[in-house]
């Protein structure tokens, strides 16, 4: 094994590899839940945070990536039958497309806020037609991988077939040719990006006159494509628009104005449903869950969800749901971990995807956490101070006797039987001292009570022995870092670190822990890689759009779950690592600013949010959040959701965003809490009317 290379050193590979990388490195898990509509026909939305794998899933689009597969005899990971397709795109970062916000035609700003997304719209068109006929090309080349699917011969025919097409207004004139077209395209693309870097020559006259409509001559070219028999008939056309979300990142109010403009053009092209061609997004959820994102350009609709598109979350596939079955993250982790540490360090024999399990060991119980910070003790002051025994409580001696043999044998045990007695006062909830005798056998502890009070009575067991919670095996990497794979591979990233610096530093080569030949990654090693992590994580948060503020709100979150679930002594609500609000009550227009920043915090994954519904007999819908689990270290609670969270009012989580300094939250009377008259708020149907529909806010 080399101890130099650490195999998680890159952690975004997705446009950093070359193809023959790819096929290492490409986990085909995720696929089983979106490669049917990824390879059918219609609009499909790829959502998800940063590095949850949208790009690397699009990169199988790429005729370069089939290629790779044949080359090193790997079978393509999709059905043949959903082979026959070709593609193209643009990817709004590395394009520099957007930049065309930054010239001006020179008639103010509110004119090129309305012109602008003309030449954007022209210039995506001349981007998608070039690589198309780029790949057309590529595939012609490879004739026998892609099963013949181009014929370059006809390209002749295509010529004179796309030349005269009104929606180029007379731009191909004079090309007889396939090539022709592609150089045609290529001094068009040329004389933007000069425009671009060189805003000072003015508005070219070319491009003023000659600017085409979003969409229609990529519809267009694939039509004479298939008419002229350069493409056959039966073979799909994928439009792939990667990293929607860079037209949601400006700070400036007048970039904002005009990236929003360019969006509505790029919906106007989703919203065509034109079956000549199928749209393939990739975004962060942020860059398509509020409602503005939506607007159609020319006509104010919106974007109708299963009508215009199919959203895929690849996040929302890989999380865990309330049944087991079919939850994915640990088997896609675990097959993306060996990939890694076979394409870094190439071993002699490949392994298997249980090399994860083996490295990290099994996830540690309760008690044994409790160990690491926590032994048995029979002395009164450390039994006092850990069971947190007041005078004001009136423990009886029997019971402090009980409490104490516990202790003994098992701190946390104790922990737990005391936060029992305080909840029941000896099995009579309204007795202020514990005047019945302690229980004399361990059925006090019901299996379901105990359960989900356990990491409860850890972490207090901790802070009263001023300690740290700490993580380690495999389970707790998953735990920690579902739904999303570069957290997981982030956590790895540290851990693996820590460890080669150890290793180099105090064991000699010849002993040396060979992670490839059986020997696992030390607790103490892991549990400090975590704690690294969730550090580097939490600093992470501020580098998104808005996210120095909203890391003062998770801040003040975290603390405040912290501090709960510490305090509470009987442990009578153990669920308190996240919250719960009523839809109705969120989707209030009062409330619509909260709405809205919960929205962007889960869309950029620093909260997580599921639906769900009340156990009262109200039954009423209702949202849960929970801080990203990978900043639990970081914050020390629990990241296991074993209890129904905190339920809270909008006024409560104004309480929090206050004490956060948030811009919204000056004045929380303004909102909505639970317990007000709804009858008599603003209606969801008022806020319709306005023209604000709230069901757009997509949480998750």
């Amino acid at each position: 094994m080399n101890w130099e290379i650490n195999p998680f050193q890159e952690l975004y590979l997705s446009d950093s590899v070359n193809e023959e990388a790819f096929v290492e490195l490409f986990s085909p898990v995720p696929l089983t839940s979106a490669i049917n509509p990824l390879f059918q026909e219609g609009n499909v939305v790829l959502l998800g945070t940063q590095g949850c794998g949208k790009s690397m899933i699009l990169r199988l689009l790429f005729p370069e990536t089939r290629i790779a597969y044949a080359n090193k005899k790997v079978p393509f990971p999709v059905d043949i039958r959903s082979s026959r397709f070709v593609s193209a795109g643009v990817n709004l970062i590395k394009s520099g497309i957007c930049d065309i916000g930054q010239v001006s035609l020179g008639n103010g700003d509110d004119f090129d806020v309305e012109h602008l997304a003309y030449f954007f719209a022209d210039f995506f068109n001349g981007l998608v037609v070039q690589d198309l006929l780029k790949t057309l090309v590529i595939i012609n080349d490879h004739s026998d991988i892609f099963d013949g699917i181009v014929n370059a011969a006809n390209g002749a025919k295509f010529a004179e077939s796309l030349v005269p097409q009104d929606c180029w207004l007379g731009l191909l004139d004079g090309c007889r040719s396939l090539n022709d077209i592609q150089e045609k395209l290529s001094e068009r693309i040329k004389t933007y990006r000069q425009w671009i870097s060189n805003p000072d020559i003015g508005l070219p006259k070319k491009l003023a006159t000659t600017k085409t409509t979003i969409g229609e001559p990529i519809a267009r070219t694939v039509e004479c494509l298939k008419r002229s028999g350069v493409l056959q008939a039966d073979v799909k056309v994928f439009v792939r628009v990667d990293q929607l979300e860079e037209l949601h990142q400006e700070a400036g109010e007048h970039q904002r104005r005009i990236r929003a403009r360019f969006r509505q053009m790029l919906n106007r092209a989703f919203a065509s449903r034109d079956l000549r061609l199928h749209y393939r997004i990739g975004t962060r959820r942020y860059g398509w869950n509020q409602p503005e994102h939506l607007i159609v350009h020319g006509s104010g609709a919106r974007l109708e969800v299963r009508r215009d598109y199919l959203p895929v979350d690849l996040e929302d596939t890989l999380t865990r749901k309330e049944r087991r079955k079919g939850w994915t993250f640990p088997s896609f982790a675990a097959n993306a971990f060996r990939r890694r540490v076979q394409w870094a360090l190439q071993p002699e024999e490949k392994p298997n995807d249980r090399l994860f399990a083996g490295i990290f060991g099994k996830q540690p119980t309760p008690a044994e956490r409790a160990a690491k910070f926590a032994g048995n003790t029979r002395a009164p002051d450390q039994i006092d101070r850990i069971l947190r025994l007041v005078e004001s409580e009136n423990w009886s001696a029997d019971w402090k006797n009980w409490l104490g043999q516990l202790a003994a044998k098992s701190s946390l045990d104790a922990v737990l039987a005391a936060a029992w007695g305080r909840q029941t006062g000896g099995g009579n909830r309204k007795t202020a001292n514990r005047e019945k005798p302690p229980p004399s056998d361990d059925r006090w502890m019901k299996r379901w009570w105990k359960k989900e009070r356990l990491m409860q009575g850890v972490l207090q067991l901790a802070a009263r022995r001023a300690q740290r919670l700490l993580w380690w095996g495999s389970k707790d990497l998953i735990s920690l870092s579902a739904p999303n794979i570069t957290v997981f591979l982030h956590l790895c990233h540290a851990v693996w670190d820590l460890f080669l610096k150890e290793q180099r530093l105090i064991e000699p080569a010849s002993k040396r822990r060979d992670l490839l030949d059986g020997a696992s990654i030390p607790e103490d090693t892991q549990a400090a890689g975590i704690q690294n992590a969730s550090r580097e994580w939490h600093e992470k948060l501020g580098e998104q759009p808005g996210g120095d503020v909203r890391r003062r709100f998770i801040d003040e979150l975290g603390r405040k779950f912290r501090e709960q679930l510490r305090d509470d002594l009987p442990m009578s609500y153990p669920g308190a690592n996240g919250f719960s609000l009523r839809r109705d009550e969120l989707e209030l227009s009062q409330n619509r600013d909260l709405l809205r920043f919960l929205t962007e915090a889960v869309g950029c994954g620093d909260l997580v949010a599921t639906e769900h519904t009340t156990k009262s007999q109200r039954g009423e819908r209702r949202v849960k959040f929970y801080l990203n689990p990978v900043l639990s270290p970081i914050f020390q609670i629990p990241a296991a959701h074993t209890k129904e969270p905190l339920y809270w009012s909008v006024l409560d989580v104004m309480q929090v965003a206050k004490a956060a300094q948030l811009p919204f939250a000056v004045n929380p009377r303004s909102c909505v809490g639970e317990g007000a008259d709804l009858e008599k708020t603003e209606s969801l149907a008022d806020m319709v009317q306005r023209d604000e529909d709230p069901n757009q806010l997509k949480l998750f």
